[in-house]
C-alpha cells in the first residue's frame, strides 16, 4: 500500500468513524498443519466510539508489517494502537493472531476475549479465539465458537471450513462431512474441502467414494500434494497398490522433501512385493527425518519380510524408543517374537499394544493365540468389545479372537457362531467364483496329460536342492517342514513365493490362467532355464545348505511344470483328513492367497478340486512325490520321521524327533504348534463341531453320522 492510498484511507476512516479494514494474508480455507488459519481483519460494530487519527495511523502500520510477515514490528504498532484507544477491537484481534502465531495461546485467547467483550458480535473475533482453542485442544469450546462466529455471519466460509475440521478432529464425523459440504455451498471450488470431504470418507472406510472426492480437488488444484498423498492411501486400502504408487510419486514430485510420502510410497511397495524398493523408501524418509517413528517401524517390517528378524527387532525398538505409544509395533514386534517361538515375550508386547489401545482388535487376536487362556474378564471385555465395534476390520478379529478363546475354554458351540461371523466378513469382500477355480484346475490336468510328459522326459535341471512341501494348508505341512529343519543338512525356506512369480514372468503377465498354456508351449531349453533360474533364487536363502524347503502349499497346482523343470527334486504331499483340514482353515483367520477359506460350502468343493488334481498327478507319476499322513505321524512319530528322511535321502539325525526345540523362524498359521511335541488331539477334532459343519460335510461328499 502506498502513501497516497494509505492518506485516502485515513480520510475516509475519519469521515466514517470506521476502522481501515485491512486485506487477508492467508488464502481462504487453507490451514498449516491440519490447524486452521485464524483472521487478522475485522470491522468495528457501528455503535463503537471512533478512534482518533493517531490509533487508525497506528493500527494501519499495525496492519502493513503484519502482511508483510513481520510480526514482531505489528504486535509493537498494534499495542501503540491500544495505547492510543484501549478499547480497539480490531486491534486486539489482531494482536491474538499473532500471539497464537508465536505460540502465546493463553496471551492470545486473553486478547481475542477482550475484543469480543468490546464488540459482542465481532465474527472474526469468535473464529480467532476457536482457532486458538482448538490448538489447545479444547475441541468443544472450539466448535461453539466456530458457531457463534456464523450464527453472526451465516456466509463466512472460513469459520464454516474450520468448524468442520474441528468437528473432524472431535472424531464428529457426521457432523464435519454436513459443514464441509456447507463449505462448498459457498464456495464450490474449495479444493481443500473436497479433500477433507474425501478423508472423512476413508475413515468411514467407503473408500470408492473417497477417491472421487480426491479427483475432484485435483481437478480444482493439480499441485495439492496432500490430495494426492490421500489418493494414494486410499488405493492402498483398496489393494491397489501399483496405482497408489502413482499418486505418490506425483505427491513426492510437488514436495521431494516430505519424509511422510516416502513412507507411504515404501508401503505401496512392500504390498507389490518389491521390498528392496521399499526399503529405500523408509530409508529416504529417515534421510529427510531421522527420529520418524513410522519409518522405523515400516523398515522393520520390511526386515521381516526378507526373513531378517533380528535387524526387524532392532528397528521397530528404534521406534519405540522415538515413540513408545505406538500400539501398532507392539504387535508387529510380538508377531516376530511369535514366529520364534518366544511366545511369554510375545504376549507382553501383545498386552502392552492393549494397555495403550484398549480396543486394539488386532492385539487381541495376537493374543488369543500366544496365551493359553482368557480369563472370564478378558472374555467380556471382547464382547462389549464386539458390540461398540463399527468397522469390519475389528469386528473380524474380535469374533476370531473370542472364537480361539471360547474354544480353549471348550466352549464349542459359542465359539463357532464367531467363527462363522468372523469368516462372513471376510467373505463379503472377497472376490471369488468355483466355476472360475473349476476351469483353471481343469486347464492344468487337460495340458499336463500323459502325451505332454511323454515329450519332456529330457527336459529340466537335474539340481537337487528344493525339497517341495505341498498339500492344503493345516494339514499338517508345518510340522513336516520343522522336522526337516531340524536336521542339520536341510534349512527350512518356510512359504515361498518364489516358484510363483517365476512362472508368472515367464507368461509376461500377472494372470496364472496363461500358466498353463505358456509352459506347455516352452521347448526342453525353455524348461531347464526356468528350473535353473528357480534354484539360482533359491540358493540366496542358503548357498552352504544340502537341502532348501519350500512350503508353498498351493504348488500342488504346479506338480507337472515341477516335474519338467525340476524332474530330480523331492516332493512331499501333506496329507490329513478332509473334515479335520476344513475345519482348522475355517478356524484360521486368513489373510492372502486363500481365497476359498471363508465359506464352508466353499472349502468343501475346493478340496475336492484339490483331491482331484492330487490324483491326476498321482496317476501320471506316482514316483515323484512321498505322501506322509499326519495321522500317521502322531501316532508313530519316529517310524514316519525314519520313512521321511530316508525318502530325502537324508541320514537319521536325533534332533528330528525334538523338532519343536529347533530355534527358526517360522512364518505361518502353525508357528505356535510347531513348537510343541507331537500331540493328538487334533485328530478328528471335527466331531465337536458335527452339527454346524453340516454345509462343509454336504460338499465333500461326506455323510453325516448325526
Amino acid at each position: 500500500m502506498n502513501r497516497a492510498q494509505r492518506r485516502h484511507l485515513q480520510k475516509q476512516s475519519k469521515k466514517s468513524g470506521k476502522s481501515p479494514r485491512e486485506m487477508r494474508p492467508q488464502a481462504s480455507g487453507k490451514t498449516v498443519k491440519g490447524k486452521p488459519q485464524g483472521e487478522v481483519t475485522a470491522t468495528l460494530q457501528e455503535n463503537s466510539q471512533p478512534p482518533g487519527q493517531e490509533a487508525v495511523a497506528a493500527l494501519q502500520q499495525g496492519i502493513s508489517f503484519h502482511q508483510a510477515g513481520q510480526l514482531e514490528l505489528a504486535s509493537q504498532w498494534y499495542q501503540k494502537t491500544l495505547t492510543f484507544h484501549p478499547t480497539h477491537a480490531v486491534a486486539l484481534n489482531n494482536l491474538g493472531g499473532i500471539l497464537r502465531a508465536q505460540g502465546k495461546l493463553d496471551e492470545a485467547m486473553a486478547s481475542c476475549q477482550k475484543a469480543i467483550a468490546i464488540e459482542p458480535g465481532y465474527s472474526m473475533a469468535y473464529f480467532n479465539l476457536a482457532v486458538i482453542l482448538q490448538e489447545k485442544g479444547w475441541l468443544d469450546q472450539s466448535i461453539l465458537n466456530f458457531q457463534k462466529a456464523l450464527a453472526i455471519k451465516p456466509d463466512y466460509h472460513d469459520a464454516q471450513f474450520n468448524l468442520g475440521g474441528a468437528y473432524k478432529a472431535a472424531g464428529q464425523l457426521e457432523k464435519a462431512f454436513l459443514s464441509f459440504r456447507k463449505t462448498l455451498a459457498l464456495k464450490p471450488n474449495n479444493p481443500g474441502a473436497y479433500n477433507n470431504l474425501g478423508l472423512i470418507l476413508h475413515q468411514l472406510g467407503r473408500w470408492d467414494e473417497a477417491i472421487k472426492y480426491f479427483q475432484k480437488t485435483l481437478a480444482l488444484q493439480p499441485s495439492h500434494y496432500k490430495a494426492y498423498n490421500n489418493y494414494g492411501i486410499t488405493l492402498l486400502a483398496l489393494k491397489r497398490p501399483a496405482e497408489a504408487i502413482d499418486k505418490f510419486q506425483r505427491a513426492i514430485t510437488i514436495r521431494p522433501d516430505n519424509h511422510e510420502i516416502f513412507n507411504k510410497l515404501g508401503l505401496a511397495f512392500l504390498g507389490l512385493k518389491k521390498t528392496n524398493k521399499a526399503i529405500a523408501c523408509f530409508q529416504k524418509a529417515l534421510s529427510i527425518k531421522p527420529n520418524y517413528a513410522e519409518a522405523w517401524h515400516q523398515l522393520g517390517i520390511a526386515m521381516a519380510d526378507e526373513e531378517k528378524p533380528d535387524e526387524a527387532i532392532r528397528y521397530f525398538k528404534k521406534s519405540i524408543v522415538i515413540d513408545p505409544n505406538n500400539h501398532n509395533v507392539y504387535n508387529a514386534l510380538g508377531d516376530i517374537l511369535t514366529n520364534q517361538g518366544k511366545l511369554d515375550e510375545a504376549t507382553r508386547n501383545y498386552q502392552k499394544a492393549i494397555t495403550i489401545k484398549s480396543d486394539d482388535s488386532l492385539a487381541y487376536y495376537n493374543l488369543s493365540r500366544t496365551r493359553k487362556q482368557f480369563t472370564p474378564a478378558m472374555i467380556d471385555a471382547l464382547q462389549a468389545l464386539i458390540g461398540k465395534s463399527t468397522t469390519d476390520y475389528d469386528q473380524i478379529h474380535f469374533n476370531f479372537a473370542l472364537g480361539k478363546s471360547l474354544e480353549k475354554l471348550e466352549r464349542h458351540t459359542e465359539a463357532f457362531q464367531h467363527y462363522l461371523e468372523g469368516n462372513r466378513l471376510v467373505r463379503k469382500d472377497i472376490r471369488f467364483s468355483l466355476t472360475d477355480e473349476t476351469k483353471y484346475f481343469e486347464s492344468f490336468m487337460a495340458t499336463f496329460d500323459k502325451f505332454f510328459f511323454e515329450s519332456q522326459r529330457e527336459s529340466g535341471h537335474p539340481d537337487t536342492t528344493p525339497i517341495f512341501i505341498v498339500g492344503m494348508p493345516r494339514s499338517g505341512s508345518s510340522l513336516i517342514e520343522q522336522i526337516l529343519s531340524s536336521h542339520p543338512e536341510v534349512h527350512g525356506g518356510g512359504e515361498l513365493p518364489l516358484l510363483n512369480e517365476i512362472l508368472l514372468a515367464g507368461t509376461s503377465s500377472e494372470d496364472p490362467r496363461l500358466i498353463p498354456r505358456t509352459f506347455s508351449r516352452m521347448d526342453s531349453k525353455g524348461l531347464t532355464e526356468t528350473g535353473i533360474r528357480y534354484v539360482s533364487q533359491l540358493r540366496k536363502l542358503a548357498p552352504t545348505a544340502r537341502f532348501i524347503t519350500d512350503k508353498r502349499l498351493l504348488n500342488f497346482m504346479h506338480l507337472g511344470i515341477l516335474r519338467c523343470i525340476l524332474p530330480k527334486a523331492r516332493i512331499i504331499h501333506s496329507q490329513r483328513a478332509s473334515e479335520d483340514t476344513c475345519l482348522s482353515i475355517f478356524r484360521t483367520k486368513f489373510t492372502n492367497g486363500s481365497n476359498f477359506a471363508f465359506d464352508l460350502k466353499e472349502i468343501g468343493h475346493y478340496y475336492r478340486l484339490y483331491a482331484r488334481i492330487m490324483a491326476h498327478w498321482r496317476e501320471l507319476f506316482p514316483e515323484t512325490f512321498y505322501e506322509v499322513s499326519y495321522e500317521s505321524l502322531t501316532q508313530n512319530q519316529e517310524k514316519e520321521t525314519r520313512r521321511l528322511l530316508d525318502y530325502c535321502g537324508l541320514e537319521w539325525h536325533a534332533g528330528c524327533l525334538d523338532f519343536h526345540k529347533t530355534e527358526r523362524t517360522v512364518q505361518t498359521a502353525s508357528n505356535i504348534q510347531v513348537r510343541q511335541p507331537i500331540y493328538q488331539s487334533s485328530v478328528k477334532g471335527w466331531k465337536r463341531y458335527e452339527k454346524q459343519l453340516q454345509p462343509l460335510l454336504e460338499a465333500l461328499g461326506v455323510h453325516s453320522s448325526s
